[in-house]
């Protein structure tokens, strides 16, 4: 295959693509499902297949081309080189993905025509999670046996290590995307604590978190804090990757398309990010893409410095942008992401992911808005409330017409109700909920004549609201406030709660006006969680933009799992055209297992490793060997199980019956795509 021939740069409000002038061909790389047949089912890591040096001219060339608009729609693959959702079995901790896992992400977002991924950032080590040792950055290693940490450069106070175990499955996501050419956004660091982000990193630093005394530097601010951050980057954009042949460091791969300075970023207290925090990271960004020779980049026009892109990752959708970031040339690029859910603040600390707030956010938030329109209407517009009436003031609203022949004569029957309302003769409810609509006439020489109904006394008898049902209302009122303060403060992690927000092709129309005025492109680089058509409406406001937005990213895409059966998380709506190519072969694994009945028949649960493309399965059953005697038992086999942990790895992705006196059983599996069935796995004994 053509290793990546070209660099993605940022020309005025827009990106292209400019061709390296040499690169380099290499055999075909083993597929996704090939690769998957060596690798284990446990966490092991082998090497990608081999990447070549695409800067060097000595051997085959593609000739240079033009530069062309480059945009993109596509997914985030939050789980490339880190797992969210399926811990280890034994220690409970997050893995690593293996190279299938990654394999099978990458070349599915090719499958889909997509050309970029945004990945999910780098894990931090806390005060509150010192011996777990499955993060990226940490700085109290003492505790760790077998796990293979590198100093970072120029950091103190304290000293932070890089986990290699860990940075090894960035190493292998960087070169498997150039060998299917997809590019990475990677951001640095995360606003929330879902795996270690901003809170986490200040807390390392020798101080508490910020529900002790003191708390914890803010991460922005603090000198000591920022100083290790920017090493950090320095060590992590200058990386060398020994997954390529020859190595090569981050800043010299043009699979790389930005570095994001982090993912939804915000103050502690919720507020803006620090205009200087952010050219901070930029530049330091930039000053390690500067150290690039020109012939290691190999395109004409395109400088050292501007090969790689800096993504603002703050969260200026929501809190806007500053003006200087806006307008700072080592800043590239501005995202927003879009979702119908406000994100609540997570505790102090925790090691979870903060929900969006939930359910018991908005029976009481509901609940305080009646009850404060309910007190404001008895309070100040009791006439809104309709009474009820007696017979008796029916019918005397009825004679009422009839000799209302003067105003003098409507004058007395006023003064008449007014009596009868002092009286108290008339219902309960009468007493408090009055309704005063109608004035006298303006002129006196009026012919016509209104019934002066018994509810709408004359304005200077203008009743007040009953004190014991404004007293219910009220305490009505505080007792929902009062749960709204205790909800939003203790929440746990709840379904989404909508907002009163725009919908996402008018959220992308506002934030476009503010980004294309400063000459920078703009990226949807989240959305999702949603209605389809919402989804819909977007992608067609993004293709029909100006080229100053360049792309949208979906929430989320996750791979086919180790052990089979898809991730356990999986949303985002997908409207690619995939391409039209046979499905590479499955990959039956060994893990099956077999109950027999009384009557000597046998269940065998069969599960296999999907194929990119696949839309569905037959599985083939051989009672004579693993090379002849197969009967198709399905043609309609589905991969649609839960995958992670030892109970998804024993729960089948097809059972079958085999009849009694069989003393055995040889299964295949062969994916079906558009383009027809492709190749039959290898045949195995499962019972």
């Amino acid at each position: 295959m053509i290793i990546m021939d070209s660099w993605v740069v940022r020309k005025g409000n827009s990106l292209v693509k400019v061709p390296i002038a040499a690169v380099t061909t290499t055999s075909p790389a083993a597929s996704p499902s090939t690769t998957a047949a060596s690798a284990t089912t446990t966490n092991s890591r082998a090497s990608p297949s081999p990447t070549a040096d695409t800067t060097n001219g000595n051997n085959s060339t593609a000739s240079a081309t033009a530069e062309t608009p480059f945009r993109f729609v596509s997914f985030n693959v939050p789980n490339l080189f880190y797992l969210e959702d399926r811990p280890n079995a034994t220690t409970g901790e997050r893995l690593g993905p293996t190279l299938f896992e990654q394999q099978d992400a990458v070349a599915t977002i090719a499958y889909l025509r997509g050309s970029v991924i945004r990945t999910y950032t780098l894990s931090y080590q806390s005060t509150t999670n010192l011996s777990k040792p499955a993060y990226h950055i940490a700085a109290n290693i003492t505790a760790f046996n077998g796990t293979k940490w590198s100093p970072i450069p120029n950091t103190a106070n304290p000293r932070l290590y890089l986990n290699e175990d860990l940075f090894a499955a960035l190493d292998s996501a960087v070169a498997i995307a150039h060998n299917h050419s997809v590019r990475l956004i990677i951001p640095f660091i995360d606003r929330w604590a879902w795996w270690g982000g901003i809170e986490a990193f200040a807390s390392l630093h020798a101080k508490p978190l910020r529900n002790a005394t003191p708390a914890a530097p803010d991460f922005f601010t603090d000198p000591t804090v920022t100083a290790n951050f920017f090493a950090l980057v320095t060590a992590v954009v200058n990386r060398t990757n020994n997954a390529v042949s020859p190595p090569r460091r981050y800043c010299e791969d043009p699979a790389i398309l930005a570095w994001e300075t982090g993912n939804e970023l915000q103050t502690l207290a919720g507020g803006r990010v620090p205009a200087n925090w952010t050219l901070a990271v930029a530049r330091t960004v930039k000053d390690v893409l500067r150290t690039v020779p020109v012939d290691r980049i190999g395109a004409a026009g395109v400088a050292p410095g501007s090969q790689q892109l800096v993504l603002d990752g703050s969260d200026g959708a929501r809190t806007g942008w500053q003006e200087e970031v806006l307008d700072d040339p080592d800043v590239d690029l501005f995202a927003g992401h879009y979702y119908d859910f406000v994100m609540a603040p997570a505790a102090a600390g925790s090691d979870e992911k903060q929900g969006p707030v939930g359910w018991p956010v908005v029976v009481t938030a509901v609940a305080s808005a009646i009850g404060v329109m309910l007190v404001l209407v008895l309070w100040m517009k009791p006439q809104w409330i309709i009474q009820s009436t007696t017979r008796k003031q029916k019918r005397q609203s009825l004679a009422r017409v009839e000799r209302r022949d003067t105003s003098q004569d409507r004058l007395a029957d006023d003064e008449a109700m007014a009596d009868e309302t002092r009286t108290g003769d008339q219902p309960l409810d009468n007493l408090f909920l009055q309704s005063v609509s109608q004035s006298s006439p303006s002129t006196a020489d009026t012919t016509t004549t209104t019934p002066h109904l018994p509810n709408n006394p004359h304005p200077r008898h203008r009743p007040t609201p009953r004190p014991l049902l404004l007293l219910l209302a009220t305490l009505f009122t505080l007792t929902s406030l009062s749960l709204l303060a205790l909800s939003l403060s203790t929440h746990p992690t709840q379904p989404p709660l909508p907002q009163p927000l725009s919908l996402y092709p008018t959220r992308l129309a506002t934030d476009l006006a503010t980004i294309t005025p400063h000459r920078k492109p703009f990226l949807v680089g989240e959305f999702g969680l949603t209605a389809t058509s919402n989804v819909r409406d977007l992608l067609a406001a993004v293709t029909t933009a100006n080229a100053s937005c360049v792309g949208a990213m979906l929430w989320s895409l996750r791979f086919r799992a180790r052990d089979g059966g898809a991730a356990a998380a999986v949303s985002g709506v997908s409207n690619a055209s995939p391409a039209v190519v046979p499905a590479p072969p499955p990959v039956v694994l060994r893990t099956g297992n077999a109950t027999t009945a009384a009557n000597g028949t046998a269940v065998v649960g069969v599960r296999w490793r999907g194929s990119v493309g696949a839309a569905r399965y037959r599985v083939e059953r051989s009672v004579v060997g693993a090379a002849e005697g197969f009967v198709v038992v399905t043609e309609d086999g589905s991969e649609a199980v839960a995958a992670g942990g030892t109970a998804a790895a024993a729960a089948a992705t097809f059972e079958d019956e085999v009849r009694a006196g069989v003393k055995a059983a040889w299964y295949r599996v062969t994916g079906w795509s558009p383009a027809g069935y492709g190749e039959k796995s290898e045949a195995v004994r499962l019972f």
